[in-house]
């Protein structure tokens, strides 16, 4: 496997997983730290430092941090067709955010980001044969710029049943 990769990149070879080749003060994914869903069949790995709430009443999902102006959560859904399992990504085009994809394990996503009311947006979209996963982050930018790598890794550990 090839164990460099340039983040600028706007696509990724077939099966190649993102790989950090910045990643020096990123936070280590604990396998202990895994959140499964159940109704839609993804997990994601995250920080153990982190303290994941409650999965949602609809249990699409969970807040996997929220603290300080920052928050960090994960959900699926079932892909509905388009027009509407693009509405991010086209939101995202129309206000000429930064859209990037990324190959993952489970497939190619597309990670959109922007400055918003000086917070950013990270907000990764995987799409399964039938769900798509979502990992939505709204955080200052402090957290951002320390957690940048972790949010990468988080995305990378997406996988589907």
């Amino acid at each position: 496997m090839n164990t460099s990769s340039n983040m600028n990149s706007s696509s990724r070879d077939e099966g190649q997983n993102l790989l950090l080749d910045d990643a020096k003060n990123f936070i280590p994914l604990d396998t202990d730290s895994v959140y499964a869903n159940n109704r839609y069949g993804y997990e994601i790995h995250y920080p153990s430092q982190w303290p994941a709430g409650e999965e949602s009443p609809s249990g699409d999902g969970v807040v996997l941090y929220s603290d300080d102006g920052n928050d960090i959560r994960v959900y699926g859904g079932y892909l509905l067709g388009d027009p509407l399992d693009n509405m991010e990504i086209d939101e995202a085009k129309a206000n000429n955010w930064s859209i990037e994809t990324i190959g993952i394990a489970a497939g190619d996503g597309q990670l959109i980001q922007t400055s918003v009311d000086n917070q950013r947006l990270f907000h990764f979209i995987v799409k399964g044969s039938t769900i798509q996963c979502h990992l939505y982050a709204m955080v200052t930018e402090d957290f951002y710029s320390a957690n940048y790598e972790a949010l990468l890794e988080m995305a990378n550990s997406i996988t589907f049943d």
